[in-house]
């Protein structure tokens, strides 16, 4: 809704925006993956969102839009790819009968960065 208001973005170029994250996210999970094995799972969680924050900080302070849009990609593809880490270090710690309430948390933690 952003770029639509504020961007002059037709929605051809909104679509292919969702195409770029949806791509740019396969791409970080499959390198937060191989930097978890080397830096372990916790660091790569908090490097990843770690960036994510630093995108969106820029994101705030950045005007035109060619700037914007590779930040957004960056910031929406770094906090997805945090997310298939943290679960796998739930199934590692949590007993099986408590998983269905962790994940209800979990949900709710990955709805609200975005502001859903």
């Amino acid at each position: 809704m952003f770029f639509a208001q504020s961007g002059d973005i037709t929605p051809v170029v909104m679509s292919l925006l969702f195409v770029c994250q949806c791509l740019a996210t396969a791409v970080s999970s499959i390198v937060s993956q191989a930097l978890s094995k080397r830096l372990g799972r916790v660091l790569t969680i908090v490097l990843s969102k770690g960036l994510g924050a630093v995108c969106l900080f820029g994101i705030t302070f950045a005007r035109p839009m060619w700037v914007v849009v590779p930040l957004w990609v960056l910031h929406s593809a770094s906090y997805k790819a945090a997310l298939p880490l943290a679960q796998s270090i739930q199934s590692d710690f949590v007993p099986k009968k408590h998983r269905g309430k962790w994940n209800a948390l979990m949900s709710i933690n990955s709805l609200s960065w975005a502001g859903t």
